[in-house]
């Protein structure tokens, strides 16, 4: 196809030459037929001259012919053989892929791609998934009147088994706090501690394997992924986030960003570990406090000329978990948390109401005969079932609420520690 295309370049500036050539403008006497005659048996000749010629530049002078070749190298110690794969070459131009080639490796994992074009714009890479591991080399190109480029491409025998997976560092920063948000920013540096590429074992919804998981507190929302994760190959789930792309040997460092919510002057993180950390961090603006239990200061660090408390600690296993309390907050409720606790608050009204309009229903006796009335009416099975069942409602409610995070964990114990003392008595009557 770049031959072909090459060819019609060379035809198109010589257009007009071709066209006087088979269209003159004069016409011939009668008189000079026989010449006319002559005349365009030399034009052709000469036409078929001109064509063979350009095919022969195209051929000769811009065809392409560079060369790229290289080997698959295994760096897994005893590793699996390189024979028989098959390697993609693929064509860029202008930031756009042209086309991509395929290849066979030999069984010294050599391979190579000829006839290729070697103008300065082209670029190229070449892709290898070994062993469900995928393998890309960076894009190079053709300099001018070089033919040759040689590209190896470094693969590791794979594993699904995560026992050489760490984490060396992992920091936790709240960046700021305003109107009921923190805004947090996480890193972590993993490393695979083996000479082995980490493909995961366990599928995702669609077929892919995962690989590396990374915990964040319950209740966040507009994650970012700011570095060492793919949109295309990770998923949220309510607990964190999930990769599905393999991690290699060596190190590979993930930042993210993230919101919570929070109701009160103090927000109590609660910090997973699924992986062995050799560090943890935790920082925060000086203006605020930080304290946790194992959890050692670090002094104050001045980064970009702010003031951060930090706590921090070291060799963390696996399956771990650490909570801290992050203090001195700018409290105020938001709409809707307001909203939520107001209903809950009317809701239990509702039972004070009831109580109250069946105890005026005495009015107009005397007083011991109004409270004996009332009491008797209050205690009996049916107004005690509608209270104990009005109770289990305003709990589960509550439950929900606080599930979908929308008040905070001090507001539902609070909350649900009255409703249940209320449902107790309750029920301790009904079963007098």
């Amino acid at each position: 196809m770049l031959l072909l295309n090459r060819f019609y370049s060379k035809m198109i500036s010589n257009k007009i030459l071709i066209s006087t050539m088979m269209y003159p403008k004069k016409t011939l006497s009668n008189a000079g037929r026989g010449k006319k005659t002559i005349k365009y048996l030399l034009l052709w000749c000469l036409l078929l001259i001109l064509l063979s010629t350009a095919v022969s530049a195209v051929e000769d002078h811009d065809s392409p012919g560079g060369t790229i070749k290289g080997t698959i190298i295994n760096e897994t110690r005893s590793g699996s053989s390189v024979e028989n794969q098959e390697v993609t070459l693929h064509v860029e131009r202008g930031n756009s892929e042209m086309e991509s080639v395929t290849a066979k490796s030999d069984s010294s994992g050599n391979f190579e791609f000829s006839n290729l074009p070697t103008e300065t714009d082209y670029g190229y890479y070449l892709s290898l998934n070994y062993q469900g591991g995928d393998y890309t080399s960076d894009i190079i190109s053709f300099e001018e009147n070089q033919n040759l480029l040689t590209v190896d491409l470094v693969v590791y025998d794979a594993t699904a088994s995560d026992e050489k997976i760490k984490i060396t560092i992992n920091h936790v920063m709240i960046e700021r706090a305003e109107k009921g948000t923190l805004l947090i920013s996480e890193t972590l540096v993993f490393h695979n501690d083996d000479d082995k590429t980490y493909i995961g074992e366990k599928r995702d919804p669609s077929g892919e394997h995962e690989t590396l998981r990374v915990p964040l507190p319950r209740g966040f929302y507009d994650l970012e992924h700011v570095e060492g994760l793919m949109e295309c190959c990770v998923s949220q789930t309510k607990d964190g986030v999930v990769d599905t792309m393999d991690l290699k040997p060596g190190l590979k460092k993930v930042v993210l960003q993230y919101k919570l919510s929070y109701t009160a002057k103090s927000y109590l993180f609660e910090k997973s570990f699924l992986y062995p950390t050799s560090a943890f961090y935790v920082l925060a603006p000086a203006l605020f406090q930080l304290s946790g239990e194992n959890l050692t200061s670090q002094g104050p660090l001045q980064i970009e000329e702010t003031e951060y408390m930090a706590l921090g600690r070291e060799e963390i296993s696996a399956a771990s978990t650490i909570t801290f309390e992050i203090g001195g907050l700018p409290f105020g409720w938001g709409t809707h948390t307001r909203l939520v606790v107001v209903g809950l608050i009317l809701a239990f009204v509702v039972i004070a109401g009831l109580s109250y309009s069946l105890s005026k229903r005495g009015k107009g006796k005397t007083s011991s005969e109004k409270a004996e009335k009332v009491e008797t009416f209050l205690e009996t099975d049916e107004y005690l079932k509608a209270k104990k069942k009005t109770l289990l409602s305003l709990i589960a409610h509550l439950d929900d609420q606080f599930e979908a995070n929308e008040i905070s964990e001090n507001i539902y114990k609070e909350m649900r520690q009255e409703f249940k003392g209320r449902l107790i008595k309750a029920v301790q009557k009904l079963t007098k």
